[in-house]
């Protein structure tokens, strides 16, 4: 299921918020801080207890961070 990408995360040259659930089982919190770490411009929420589909609980709440002023 999983494939290369076809870039790196290094040149990606946007500013990119990635929001992963603090308990996730499926993919594991650590694969997020290190993707973020990865991103030049990059920066990581980690929603606490909160497992793989939590964006269907929060979804008004992730809309509320894509409107946030970058940096934010």
């Amino acid at each position: 299921m999983l494939r290369p990408w076809g870039f790196e995360p290094e040149s990606v040259a946007g500013e990119v918020l990635l929001v992963h659930g603090g308990q996730d089982a499926t993919v594991p919190p650590a694969h997020a801080r290190d993707l973020a770490r990865r991103l030049p411009r990059g920066s990581l929420r980690l929603l606490a207890g909160e497992g793989h589909f939590f964006f269907r609980a929060r979804f008004g709440e992730l809309l509320g961070l894509l409107l946030e002023p970058a940096g934010g």
